[in-house]
This record gives C-alpha cells, structure tokens and sequence, in this order.
C-alpha cells in the first residue's frame, strides 16, 4: 500500500488534472461512433470528454459497461456526472445487447476482449484527450462482472484464441456494484443446478441474443436432469474468474447487498478477502440494488466512495477513502419496517476479518 500511495503521489504531480468547476466541467459528446472487435463484429460507443484543456497527460479513462437487458443508454447519466468530474467516458453496447452485433456468450472470453478492445479504441481514436496511464472501469451488475474479470487479466497475455494476439491493458482502478466473482459457485451450484434467473433470462424470449452453445448446454442439462453440460460451462476457467482473485493488482472498490436476487454476497466477500494487501482492495455490503431497498443513506454513501475511490486511484487525489478496514457493512435492521424504509439508518462496522470472530 505504501509503494501505491508513492505512486499515485508521483502522478498526481506529473499528470495534474485541471480542478474541477464547482458546477462541473461543460462537456462534448461524439454519439454512434462504430466499434469493430477483433472477431468482426461492432458495437455502438459514445464518448464524452470535459470542453476545456486536459493537463499535459489527457485526461483519465473511465469506461461504463452496462446491466444485462440493457444498452449504451443505461449508464447515460453516471458518464456526463463522471465527465462532468473531468473524466474521458466511453459507453458501448455490450455484444447481444441493443445495436451490439454478435452473439452473447454470458459473461465469457469473449466479453472480456470486447471491453479491453473498447479501451483500444478510446486510447488509438483519441489520443489527444485520453491518458493512455490511467484507465478505470464504473458498472452495475453484468458490467461489473465483465469488469472484475478484466480487471483480472490486467495487463496480461490474451490467453490463446482464434482472433487476436498481445496484451490485455493495464486496468488501474475499477468500482463495481452488485455483482459476483465467481460465475461456477452460484449459477451453477454444486454442478447440479442452474440459477433460477439466468435460466428464465435465457429460455425466455427478451432483449438478449445468446449464443446457441450457451442456450443449448441450459435446455439440455434442464430437460436430460444432467447438470453436466451447463457445470462445464460455468466452470469454463476462461469465465470463471473466482480463483483469479489473488493475483488482482488492481485497485478494487466493490459493492454488495446481503439480500441480492441475482448474486449472494458470500462468494464476493470471500473473493474479495483473497485479493492481497498490497493492492489497494475496498467492499461495501449493505442494501441497494437487485430488488434490495433502495435506502437513501446507503446509495448517497456508495456515490460518494465510488468518486473518491476513482479520484484517488486515477486521479491521485488524498480523500482518506483507501484508510482503515477493507470491509465496511451495514447490518440488517431486526425489523422489516425499518428495513423496507428507504429513510432509515442501518448501524455500520468495518473489518479487516470476515468471517466475524467469535
């Protein structure tokens, strides 16, 4: 941590950002910008970037992968509010999704060379205003997965494929909610199940287009009762990025709820426990997001510590946001009505050991 802090010192100083506008920096937008990947399919990116002058490095890339279901469009709002902060922002059509071509494969290689391929573009279309040092990811859910397993793979050889060669790029800092690390352990649990939601998101008709060989390895294994076919993909390593967490240098700030439909937390926190010490490594656990309260006080605290994580790490600003334990939680009130009610106030701890000791 220490040889982080000296780093991001010696950043800050030789790539100084312009401050920040109390009202914010006035902002430009290049709309319907065609992206082509490295298998000959596209997708549909916007950039956004502050009017006026960078400092000597550009300014900092900041990257926003949106929900499953959804487009470029979700995530509208958080890339003017970042661009706004004096960021480069670049939104896309996840493959599958929307104007994306290409067919889904559910969160796999494939995803994952389309975002760092996202990144190749921002960096080689605009390098006057992109700092080709500094680069971070911002999602919700199936982005934040596809951006943890990036985050994974940073700055490592692609592993072998049918499309490209060389290196994945360097991904300095993530902030990611509502997700999980490990694809085996919860959509495919004990390699005798299937996830209740990822099997009605891909035997149903909707706004997804999945790869037949991930639709069929579902219908099969749910109308044989041999789970066999969908554990082999769950467990397919290049998607299952669980066991990758101990070697992530990355500076990782996550975000769970206890009571998330779509992802348990237990998988998070164990994975997140496994990132070592000397990366920068924050998790906020409480509510907010996939059918969890929408709690006011939590959602303005995740806003809050998402901007300083992202202004620390890309930025090399001094907020304290990387100071104290790794994990800090909110506890689930006793009562429902406290804890549907969106004004309440949950008690918060912080730790550097889960489980709890006794």
């Amino acid at each position: 941590m220490l040889l982080t802090a000296v780093f991001l010192a010696a950043l800050s100083s030789q790539c100084p950002d312009p401050a920040v506008p109390s009202a914010g920096f006035p902002i430009e937008e290049s709309v319907d910008l065609t992206v082509t990947f490295s298998d000959g399919e596209t997708t549909t990116a916007v950039a956004r970037w502050p009017r006026d002058p960078s400092g000597p490095c550009g300014w900092p890339l900041l990257v926003f992968t949106h929900g499953l279901n959804g487009s470029r469009t979700s995530v509208v709002n958080a890339a003017r509010e970042y661009t706004e902060l004096g960021y480069f922002t670049v939104a896309y059509d996840v493959r599958g999704h929307d104007t994306a071509t290409g067919l889904h494969t559910f969160w796999g290689q494939r995803e994952r060379f389309d975002l760092a391929e996202v990144i190749e573009w921002a960096q080689a279309s605009f390098p006057a205003l992109v700092d080709p040092q500094r680069v971070g990811l911002s999602a919700i859910s199936q982005g934040a997965v596809i951006s943890l397993s990036l985050a994974s793979f940073s700055g490592e050889a692609f592993e072998p494929n049918p499309w490209r060669t060389g290196f994945y790029p360097q991904i300095d800092a993530i902030a990611v909610e509502n997700l999980t690390p490990g694809f085996a352990p919860v959509f495919a649990p004990g390699g005798v199940g299937v996830h209740t939601n990822i099997g009605t998101s891909l035997l149903t008709m909707g706004e997804v287009r999945y790869a037949p060989s991930v639709t069929a390895a579902l219908t099969t294994s749910v109308l044989s009762g041999d789970f066999t076919p969908w554990a082999a993909l769950a467990n397919d390593p290049t998607r299952e990025i669980g066991p990758r967490a101990s070697g992530i240098t990355t500076a990782v700030f996550a975000m769970g709820c206890w009571d998330d439909f779509w992802f348990p937390t237990s998988e998070l926190i164990a994975r997140m426990s496994q990132i070592p010490a000397t990366t920068p490594k924050k998790l906020y656990v409480g509510a907010v997001g996939h059918s969890s309260p929408a709690n006011v006080e939590q959602r303005n605290r995740r806003a809050l510590w998402r901007r300083q994580w992202l202004d620390r790490h890309l930025k090399g600003e001094l907020n304290g946001i990387d100071q104290g334990p790794w994990f800090t939680y909110a506890a689930t009130p006793a009562d429902a009505a406290t804890y549907l009610d969106v004004n309440s106030l949950w008690t918060h701890a912080a730790t550097d050991q889960w489980p709890l000791p006794d």
